[in-house]
């Protein structure tokens, strides 16, 4: 069974791959600075109304 998380992290990966959400890599890791995430809800809510 899959839970939840691996949708949301398959969306968070999605948003990175379309350049919709920035990312940096420090190692192996993927990161996502805590502006961008503001920046993109900021941005999705102004284009819904």
């Amino acid at each position: 069974m899959s839970s939840g998380l691996d949708a949301i992290s398959f969306t968070v990966y999605d948003l990175i791959r379309s350049r919709r959400l920035t990312s940096s890599t420090i190692g192996r890791a993927r990161r996502v600075p805590a502006d961008a995430v503001r920046d993109f809800i900021t941005h999705e809510i102004e284009a819904a109304a």
